[in-house]
């Protein structure tokens, strides 16, 4: 069986608890960021392409007033949002319109399950939020990966707005899937 990358990660991140520095990370070379889409990322969706529209000056003035989350794991920092900001701003150093080598950041501090939370709480506002579909994988996710509990199952309806009967319709389905000898971390929602 494959090993999940969820599940991975976050024994990784349970493994190393206890050395993460005190000093909280405010900007990071992009090339240091590590991306684990599979973990942080619940859009379906494709980043957009960098389109220069802007003077260079205002384009790299844009992307660096927007930090990007960032959750350490280890050693490791994962991109936990602005994935499409990332991608932007790669292309943009690329490109030569942004000439700074490092980015703002925000680092998440709390635990791995609340880092899954943050990413998914940060799409849901702005100017690209999570559609219907992309935020029910996201729960049917963050289930796979919960004790399942009502209290995280409330606390999941009352962070992304799902109606509770397709929470718990989400759990019941894999608590049968379990009970049959299926592994529901090899599914998606879809699927």
């Amino acid at each position: 069986m494959l090993s999940n990358p969820i599940t991975t990660l976050e024994a990784c991140w349970t493994n190393t608890l206890g050395s993460i520095p005190r000093k909280l990370i405010t900007e990071v070379s992009l090339e240091d960021l590590k991306l684990a889409p599979e973990v942080f990322q619940f859009r379906s969706r494709p980043c957009s392409v960098l389109e220069q529209s802007q003077p260079v000056e205002a384009l790299e003035k844009e992307l660096l007033s927007h930090p990007l989350t960032v959750f350490r794991v280890a050693s490791d920092i994962y991109l936990v949002d602005g994935h499409k900001r990332y991608e932007t701003m790669k292309a943009a150093m690329e490109k030569g319109y942004l000439t700074h080598t490092t980015v703002p950041v925000i680092e998440c501090r709390g635990t791995f399950k609340e880092a899954r939370y943050q990413a998914v709480i940060n799409n849901l506002a702005g100017s690209n939020p999570l559609t219907s579909e992309e935020l029910e994988e996201a729960v049917w996710s963050l289930l796979l990966h919960g004790s399942g509990s009502w209290g995280e199952q409330t606390e999941l309806r009352r962070v992304t707005s799902v109606d509770k009967n397709k929470v718990s319709k989400f759990h019941l389905l894999q608590v049968s899937m379990r009970d049959q000898g299926i592994d529901p971390t090899q599914y998606t929602l879809e699927e």
